[in-house]
C-alpha cells in the first residue's frame, strides 16, 4: 500500500505526503537548492518514531533506514501538557484549531494575519483538515474544556514550535509551525485571558 495523501506539483514548488503502509508516513518538500526537506514517522505502540532532515534525494529506502538509525521516539497520545518536540507539529496545529473553534476564532484568518505573504508572493492556506487527520493517526487527546491552564500550555507549545523550528514562509504547505501563536491572539485582544 503506497498512497499519496497530499501532492503539490507547480512550477518551482513540489511537496507530497505519502503513506507507505498503515504505519509509515513521509512528508517531503523540494527545496530550490535541489535537496528535499523530509519528515518520516512510524506509528508504534504508545507513540511514533520520528526523523527529519534535508536530504540530497528522495529515497524511501534510505529514509526508512535513517528513521530506524537516527530517529527518536515520541510518546502518544499527544496532550496539550506534553513537552514539545519536532514530531508534534500536526498535533499542535490540531490543538490550535480546536482552541480557535471553542472561542469562535478563525484559525486560517489568524494565520493569514500573523504570516502575511511577502510582496508579490501567493498566499497558501494551511490544510488544517489534513493536519487534524494526521494528529488523529498519530494519537491525540483533546481537552474536554479549554480553560486558562490549557491555554497557557498551548501558548508554550506554540512558542516552542516557533523558536525550535525555523520561522516558516507561508508556502511551507502544511507545517503547523506556521500557526498563529496564542500570545499574538492575546495581544490583539481576541482571547478572554
Amino acid at each position: 500500500m503506497r498512497t499519496i495523501l497530499y501532492l503539490v506539483e507547480e512550477s518551482g514548488r513540489k511537496a507530497q505526503l505519502v503513506q507507505i503502509d498503515e504505519d509509515v508516513l513521509i512528508n517531503s518538500r523540494w527545496l530550490p537548492t535541489g535537496h528535499y526537506q523530509v519528515e518520516i514517522k512510524r506509528k508504534l505502540l504508545g507513540g511514533v518514531r520520528f526523523h527529519d532532515g534535508i536530504k540530497p534525494a528522495y529515497d524511501e529506502g534510505q529514509l526508512l533506514h535513517d528513521l530506524e538509525q537516527k530517529g527518536f521516539f515520541s510518546a502518544r497520545p499527544f496532550t496539550v501538557r506534553r513537552p514539545y518536540d519536532p514530531s508534534c507539529d500536526a498535533c499542535t496545529a490540531t490543538l490550535y484549531v480546536s482552541f480557535c473553534r471553542v472561542y469562535g476564532l478563525d484559525p486560517v484568518g489568524l494565520f493569514r494575519q500573523t504570516y502575511p505573504p511577502a510582496p508579490g508572493a501567493r498566499f497558501i492556506d494551511p490544510p488544517f483538515p489534513l493536519l487534524e487527520r494526521l494528529a488523529r493517526w498519530e494519537g491525540i487527546s483533546m481537552p474536554s474544556f479549554w480553560g486558562r491552564t490549557h491555554f497557557h500550555h498551548l501558548l508554550r507549545r506554540a512558542q516552542a514550535t516557533a523558536t525550535t523550528r525555523h520561522t516558516p514562509h507561508p508556502d511551507t504547505h502544511w507545517q503547523a509551525s506556521a500557526m498563529t501563536p496564542p500570545s499574538e491572539l492575546s495581544r490583539r485582544g481576541k482571547l478572554p485571558y
